[in-house]
């Protein structure tokens, strides 16, 4: 026999996993999107400085 109720908790507990895992995503792209944007600045610097020497 099934048991209606562990069914409905289960189905919960899935749905609260997906959108945790979903939520998780965005965190890791906005992380990822942080890095590269400190990267870019980074290698902006770097540029300039190598550009100051030069002068």
């Amino acid at each position: 026999m099934v048991d209606f109720q562990t069914v409905e908790t289960e189905l919960q507990n899935a749905r609260r996993a997906r959108i945790n895992a979903e939520l998780a995503c965005c965190d890791i792209e906005e992380l990822a999107e942080e890095i590269r944007q400190s990267h870019h600045a980074f290698m902006r610097l770097i540029a300039e400085r190598r550009e100051f020497r030069l002068h």
